[in-house]
C-alpha cells in the first residue's frame, strides 16, 4: 500500500459528507470516521425503540442543517461549499474554471460520483467534495500504479496546494461554527484536517 493509500478514504468521506444528503448509512459510515461524533448517532448501536429514535432524530437535525448550511440562502447560515464563493465571493469564478482544466487534464468525471439529485442538477467544479474526490482518485491510482505513481502523487500535492488547502481550513471553521448537528461540526473538523498540505502527511 503506498504512503498515501490510507489517506484517500479520509478524502472520499469528506466528499461524501459534503456531497450526500444525510440518512442512517451516512451517519453510520461517519461515526467509524468523525470518533468525535455521540455514539448514539451511529446505526451500530443495538436494535430497540430508543436506539432507532435517536438516529431518526440525528438523521432529522443533520438533514435540517444540510439544508440550511448547502441550499438555503435565507437560513442565515447559508455556507455553500463552492470555491468560488468561499475565495472570491462569485460563483463560477476562475477557481471553477481552474478545477474543471485539472479534472479533464487527469480524465476526472465527477458527474460519476454518488451525489444527492441536488448537487447533481447544479454541478460546480469547484465543489469541495468534488475538490476531495479527486485528491482521493488520484492517491488511489497510484497505489495501484506503481510506474506512474509519482508523477500522480505530484499531481494531488500541486492540486491540494493550490484548490484544496487556501481554504478547507477556514470553511471547515465556519462550517463547524455555523452547524447545529454534531454531524456537521464533526465535519467541519475534518475539512480542518484534510486542509493540511499532504507533503506533511
Amino acid at each position: 500500500m503506498g504512503d498515501f493509500a490510507g489517506l484517500a478514504w479520509l478524502f472520499d468521506a469528506g466528499a461524501a459528507l459534503l456531497l450526500n444528503r444525510p440518512d442512517p448509512a451516512l451517519l453510520e459510515a461517519a461515526a467509524v470516521v468523525l470518533p468525535e461524533l455521540p455514539a448514539q448517532q451511529g446505526a451500530t448501536l443495538a436494535v430497540g425503540e430508543v436506539a432507532a429514535e435517536a438516529v431518526a432524530e440525528a438523521v432529522a437535525l443533520s438533514v435540517e442543517d444540510w439544508s440550511d448550511l448547502f441550499f438555503s440562502p435565507r437560513s442565515g447560515r447559508y455556507l455553500p461549499p463552492l470555491e468560488s464563493v468561499f475565495r472570491e465571493g462569485r460563483l463560477s469564478g476562475e477557481a471553477a474554471w481552474n478545477a474543471r482544466q485539472a479534472y479533464e487534464a487527469a480524465g476526472f468525471e465527477p458527474a460519476q460520483l454518488d451525489m444527492d439529485p441536488l448537487w447533481r442538477a447544479i454541478p460546480h467544479p469547484d465543489h469541495l467534495g468534488f475538490e476531495l474526490a479527486f485528491v482521493s482518485a488520484l492517491l488511489r491510482c497510484a497505489d495501484e500504479d506503481a510506474a506512474g505513481a509519482a508523477a500522480l502523487h505530484a499531481t494531488a500535492r500541486a492540486f491540494h496546494a493550490e484548490r484544496i488547502a487556501p481554504w478547507a481550513g477556514a470553511y471547515g471553521l465556519k462550517l463547524a461554527e455555523a452547524a447545529r448537528s454534531p454531524l456537521y461540526k464533526a465535519a467541519g473538523a475534518l475539512l480542518q484536517e484534510l486542509a493540511a498540505p499532504l507533503a506533511a502527511r
